[in-house]
């Protein structure tokens, strides 16, 4: 009897190491599918970390000079600082007021800003930050956070800028508020050759609501241009097939042809193309498992996944815009370079049929289809160009195409790269005014 049950244990062990090794097996095998993470990642807990999402943080040490972070905002310390900071406060702090924002009064004080392109609401809030209380449930649709501290408080608010909505969450915490300014110590606007104001502090009343204008001291101000380059040459389609591998489970099982100068890959739920004016498109007819929620932070989660695991993205990306129709979202998302933002000018819009260079569509967590417009941009190390005219200047350019007693309120200003398909990339005014967008050069000329 004991010799039966020894073998009885012996053999389930045995069982048990089998299923484990082949779980293990599997799983890593299942791990190199492009889409599989984000369907074994659909149901996402709230606190799952979220990048490329900010356009930007705008930090006010305090010097009349404010300084801009675009680029690796996720790779540095002080956005986990800021964050936790920011969580901090809504779990403890008190509403204190909520209606207009009042940016005089918020820029007093040293202050980091987080910028998103497009709005939030509280369900997005509670799980970025992994808080849910009263607290959270007060804010609305939002755009912008301004974290702030004045002597022992710290105040939070979450803005929108179109409305200019604000809600208020005060903190008299002393720790919390000496956290905040060690933080802010660590940054200073001093000899920086590009520097951003407030309109509203400084009187220009061209805008609506709070724009934050980049400067330069002097005439002018040198800078490095980017050039583009298209990533699969004709000749050679060795870095697309590889790029192409990443989507298929089995890539020894997909098939290929060539229709009209598309190349299409496939397999039984698979179809890829590659477009001759380089645009790259993914669509997956699986019914694989997906989340039982639809809302904005799990298909973000269900796109994040996608982008990180695709190898031939060569910028750093941001999520520039969203849509939602049809239970579907479609994600849009831009490059940045230099802590500015790289567009594609209208005539690359028309040629990609593109509204942006990256495009995720998801539902309930999983991804059924993605394009990219298949171009990466090459920083110049030497400042070889100058920006000269500056955006009173360009503002005025637009104001001439309206007549001498028309001058509508500017919307939104920014300075940004603009691939208008030259081969040395230059920094263009971008001017929206009632949902128009203007660009006017910089200058351009050589440093």
């Amino acid at each position: 009897m004991k010799s039966i049950g020894k073998n009885f244990i012996i053999a389930f062990l045995m069982i048990l190491a089998i299923y484990q090794t082949a779980e293990l097996w599997f799983e890593d095998f299942s791990s190199h599918n492009f889409f599989s993470f984000a369907d074994k990642n659909s149901s996402v807990e709230a606190g799952t970390e979220v990048s490329h999402t900010l356009e930007r943080v705008i930090i006010n040490p305090g010097e009349n000079k404010m300084l801009c972070r675009a680029n690796g905002i996720y790779n540095t310390a002080f956005k986990e600082s800021s964050d936790d900071i920011i969580s901090r406060v809504l779990r403890r702090g008190e509403v204190v007021s909520s209606g207009l924002a009042n940016w005089r009064e918020i820029l007093q004080n040293r202050c980091f800003v987080y910028e998103y392109s497009y709005c939030l609401s509280n369900e997005e809030a509670e799980a970025v930050f992994g808080v849910g209380n009263n607290n959270t449930g007060e804010i609305k649709s939002y755009d912008t956070i301004v974290l702030s501290v004045d002597g022992d408080n710290v105040r939070l608010r979450f803005i929108n800028s179109q409305t200019l909505w604000c809600l208020e969450i005060f903190d008299d915490e002393s720790s919390v508020a000496e956290s905040v300014t060690e933080l802010l110590n660590t940054f200073s606007s001093v000899n920086k050759d590009i520097y951003y104001i407030s309109s509203v502090q400084n009187g220009f009343e061209i805008f609506k609501g709070n724009i934050f204008i980049p400067r330069w001291d002097g005439q002018s101000v040198s800078y490095s241009y980017l050039t583009p380059h298209m990533q699969y040459a004709d000749d050679d389609k060795t870095d697309l097939e590889s790029e192409v591998n990443l989507f298929f489970e089995n890539p020894a099982g997909k098939w290929s042809t060539t229709t009209n100068d598309v190349i299409n890959f496939s397999d039984e739920t698979t179809v890829i193309k590659y477009y001759p004016n380089g645009v790259l498109e993914y669509s997956n007819y699986s019914t694989g498992t997906q989340s039982s929620d639809n809302d904005f932070y799990t298909n973000y989660i269900a796109a994040q996944a996608v982008l990180d695991m695709d190898l031939g993205i060569e910028n750093e990306f941001y999520l520039r815009d969203y849509s939602f129709e049809g239970n579907e979202y479609t994600m849009y998302f831009g490059y940045k370079a230099n802590d500015l933002p790289i567009i594609m000018s209208d005539e690359l819009k028309e040629q990609s049929g593109m509204s942006d260079y990256i495009e995720v569509t998801s539902s309930y967590g999983r991804v059924s289809h993605y394009k990219r417009y298949c171009v990466a941009y090459g920083q110049e190390s030497e400042k070889s160009l100058l920006a000269d005219t500056d955006f009173l200047s360009a503002v005025d350019d637009v104001y001439n195409e309206f007549g001498d007693d028309d001058e509508p309120m500017v919307d939104r200003l920014s300075l940004a790269y603009v691939d208008t398909g030259s081969e040395n990339m230059s920094l263009w005014w971008l001017i929206d005014i009632d949902g128009t967008k203007y660009i006017r050069q910089s200058g351009g000329g050589t440093g």
